[in-house]
């Protein structure tokens, strides 16, 4: 008898300890969905980090287990520690254009069979403004943008679009008659402003085109020209300009403004070689003696004379079309509106670090980087070197062809071995680089043409004047790359194996050529198959 009491008592407290843990988990659970509901609100509506979500998930789990005698009800022991969530929570993605983008990257991270929520992030709509200047590695990015298929094709993918120079036809005309169109709005006091009357640049009634093309402002932009650098103030014109349209009423949310820098030294040198390549290497009319010794067009002007007059101004642009550098398109910009920034370009002096196989994988990997244009990014790094293949040759040995032909008329020169009535200027110059070419390969020299021929150079102490100003605008424009190993120490280096090694500022001596000799037939057949000419001869600007 007492023993069925004690198995009657025995079974009683087992149906009321069911019941207490019955109570129990529905408190447990309710409590479990109220704070689950709370941090879901505040994930969303206030967008907390990842590390702070996860701990307010946690916590019902933690109650659970503390309640059911799963866990230590030492409260230390529930304490969750940063390293511990470290561990836990999925660590971001880092920003590295190699790393393809997988999916499970972009999944929610997982937390004791939790699945944190997080809200999609808004990719902010852009527009990039590169403004060069010349003579810094536009050709290439425009050419990159608008020429290479597997680029345009990852623009695509990215949403974005090249509407600068050389976008064409079918991108960039309608792109500048709707500018065109957008400004007239802007500019005329009396319309009111709205972002439909913008918009309606675009259809095809106002572009006159087949189709409307809307699609262009939905897209991210890529606008480059150079030409915005040929005014100091008109870069800031034109970031206003984009920002009380685009941004204030077509929903972009920022613009990049992009430079590039290129040093002062080289940059000069290389402006030269395009001035010469425009200039008096079109011109078919012979120069007179008078033009040669103005060096004035069309007579080609020596490069030393050229530089000198550059280190002699004050201010860092070059002369050659006015082109205005970064310190005064770029450094002069403050105050700017409000989702403006400035970026500048280093692809000049870091290339030999290996890193970077042109100035338009900087352009899309580091300065847009993988946030923005992921896929570009990759396909620049997948070319290799061969974006750089469309950058043009330099001049110099035109020039220098040039020069030989001219001294060697009555007209330019002092010698009347060249009938300029009957020689076409352009075709004897090609003719005369021709020769030398075939005389370089039969001697199975490797030498380059400006090493085969007599040069006069200029003297140390002026070319220490040309380095000081390089130096000064280094320093003025990018300090702190300056004080590094790649600054200044670096940039003295390649000035001196630009003007000792490579004698890129130097000249052809037409006088010691034609020494020995009385006519040009004897010019081309002894005194260019000369392959070593030095000593050069040192004469000051």
């Amino acid at each position: 008898h007492r023993s069925k009491h004690i198995i009657h008592d025995t079974k009683f407290a087992s149906q009321k300890s069911k019941q207490t843990q019955t109570r129990h988990l529905k408190r447990a659970c309710g409590l479990f969905a109220v704070i689950g509901g709370v941090s879901f609100l505040l994930a969303v509506h206030f967008r907390l980090s990842p590390a702070l979500t996860s701990v307010v998930n946690l916590a019902p789990t933690l109650y659970l287990k503390d309640t059911f005698g799963q866990t230590s009800t030492n409260q230390a022991d529930t304490q969750i520690k940063t390293e511990e969530l470290s561990t836990v929570v999925k660590e971001p993605v880092p920003n590295n254009a190699d790393t393809p983008i997988q999916t499970d990257e972009l999944s929610a991270p997982k937390l004791s069979g939790l699945t944190i929520i997080e809200p999609p992030r808004k990719k902010n709509k852009f527009y990039v403004l590169h403004i060069g200047p010349s003579k810094t590695g536009t050709s290439t990015i425009q050419h990159d943008s608008s020429k290479n298929p597997r680029i345009q094709e990852a623009l695509k993918k990215d949403n974005a679009v090249n509407l600068g120079f050389n976008a064409g036809v079918h991108n960039g005309q309608p792109f500048l008659l709707a500018n065109k169109c957008m400004d007239r709005i802007m500019n005329n006091t009396n319309t009111n402003t709205t972002k439909q009357l913008l918009i309606d640049c675009w259809s095809k009634e106002k572009l006159g085109f087949k189709t409307d093309r809307f699609d262009l402002i939905e897209k991210n932009i890529v606008f480059s020209f150079e030409g915005l650098s040929y005014k100091k103030d008109k870069p800031r014109k034109e970031i206003q300009r984009i920002h009380d349209i685009y941004i204030k009423y077509l929903g972009y949310d920022e613009l990049i403004v992009v430079g590039a820098y290129r040093r002062y030294a080289e940059w000069i040198a290389s402006a030269y070689k395009e001035c010469t390549r425009q200039t008096c290497l079109t011109r078919t009319d012979w120069p007179t003696l008078r033009d040669v010794k103005r060096a004035r067009v069309p007579a080609c002007k020596n490069i030393w004379k050229h530089m000198m007059d550059h280190v002699h101004e004050t201010h860092y642009n070059s002369l050659t079309r006015e082109y205005h550098n970064i310190d005064e398109t770029l450094g002069t910009l403050s105050n700017l509106p409000s989702g403006v920034s400035v970026k500048t370009l280093t692809y000049f002096v870091r290339q030999s670090q290996g890193y970077l196989n042109s100035i338009t994988t900087e352009l899309y990997c580091e300065v847009l980087g993988r946030e923005r244009t992921p896929e570009t990014c990759r396909a620049c790094k997948d070319m290799g070197k061969e974006s750089q293949d469309n950058i043009r040759k330099g001049s110099v040995d035109m020039i220098a062809y040039d020069h030989i032909l001219v001294a060697a008329t009555a007209k330019g020169g002092n010698r009347d071995w060249i009938n300029t009535n009957h020689t076409e200027r352009i075709a004897a110059r090609n003719e005369l680089a021709n020769h030398h070419e075939a005389l370089q390969t039969k001697n199975a020299t490797k030498a380059g043409t400006m090493m085969r021929l007599p040069l006069v150079c200029p003297p140390t102490n002026e070319l220490e004047e040309l380095l000081n100003k390089s130096l000064a605008f280094e320093q003025k424009v990018i300090p702190k790359f300056y004080n590094t190993p790649l600054g200044k120490d670096a940039h003295t280096h390649q000035f001196w194996e630009m003007a000792i090694k490579n004698k890129a500022f130097c000249r052809v001596d037409t006088d010691r050529l034609f020494e020995t000799v009385s006519s040009f037939e004897q010019v081309l057949e002894q005194r260019l198959a000369i392959d070593e000419w030095e000593p050069d001869k040192i004469e000051a600007y």
